[in-house]
């Protein structure tokens, strides 16, 4: 999983308790303040840097 801390991607991992299949609770790695990348793309690295945009943004 890829995390965004100050501009950049962040490979971060993290513990999986109970899942089905729609849904997964995360039981460590990641706190409130976690932005976790939730689109998937070739180029995901450790370190790239980002842009994040809004849903507001995504809209226009």
């Amino acid at each position: 999983m890829y995390c965004v801390e100050d501009g950049k991607l962040v490979k971060t991992p993290i513990t999986v308790g109970l899942m089905n299949d729609d849904e997964a609770v995360v039981v460590d790695g990641l706190n409130e303040e976690s932005q976790v990348v939730t689109t998937w793309s070739s180029k995901l690295r450790d370190g790239a840097e980002v842009v994040v945009k809004t849903e507001a943004e995504d809209t226009e």
